[in-house]
């Protein structure tokens, strides 16, 4: 069985692009995205629902496809989520840094859910061993299909230690400070700067772009930890360096 939403309370880290945080910051938005939008194929894929799929394949591709957009409409047409890792040290942090982070040369900031709540706090993704079996069987009983779709990934993604935040326009109430971007494939919700404890730049990040987010966090007055992962020639490890901000 899987946990329900929002259960997670420690720390997350969010891997973006230096200007992905001076928007962030400037603006002080969010962005997620819409639960169709991510790289994976089977991620929030609507052929995660118990449909009779091997029914629909005897009709032809254009039928499955029909039915899989309508599945999606249907359930996940006003979900939007944003992306954190539990980890950003550890070993498989060290892909994370090299898919999600340009090759090391980009940044990641903290918040921690421990301390605040934001969006009702991140949920777990599980990685079952076969989406396949589990679709099958343990989601049945889940009582939650959208729960089982948004939060079961393939195994193979396990590296990444995800949690996410999840944000249902259904539940929004109209709030005015939320804005619909690229034809509904973005969402911008309200972001306080104060949530950021801590900002990791990458080990290939260039000065002048470390500077310009510690210059812009100072203009906002709010003096999070900064560190700056360095590789250790002896363990062939990346470890993060605190730096000191004057």
């Amino acid at each position: 069985m899987i946990d329900a939403y929002n259960t997670y309370n420690n720390k997350a880290y969010r891997f973006i692009s230096f200007e992905g945080l001076e928007n962030t910051l400037k603006f002080k938005k969010l962005r997620l995205s819409r639960a169709d939008q991510f790289n994976d194929p089977l991620d929030n894929s609507p052929f995660l629902m118990p449909l009779e799929w091997d029914k629909y394949l005897k009709y032809g591709d254009k039928f499955v496809k029909k039915q899989s957009e309508k599945a999606f409409i249907d359930v996940f047409g006003s979900v939007y989520i944003c992306c954190f890792s539990k980890t950003y040290t550890s070993d498989k942090s060290y892909l994370m840094w090299s898919h999600y982070a340009q090759n090391h040369t980009q940044v990641c900031f903290e918040i921690d859910f421990s301390k605040v709540k934001y969006l009702g706090n991140p949920s777990e993704v599980i990685y079952p061993e076969s989406l396949f079996d589990k679709r099958n069987s343990e989601h049945k009983n889940s009582g939650d299909l959208g729960r089982f779709v948004v939060l079961n990934k393939d195994k193979i993604w396990e590296y990444e230690q995800e949690v996410r935040l999840i944000y249902d326009l259904k539940f929004a109430n109209n709030h005015p400070d939320v804005i619909i971007q690229n034809k509904g494939k973005n969402l911008n919700v309200p972001f306080d700067h104060k949530l950021v404890s801590k900002v990791i730049f990458g080990y290939r990040a260039k000065e002048e772009d470390e500077k310009s987010i510690i210059n812009k966090f100072k203009e906002l007055n709010h003096i999070p930890k900064f560190e700056k992962m360095n590789l250790n020639p002896y363990k062939l490890k990346l470890e993060p360096v605190t730096l000191k901000v004057n």
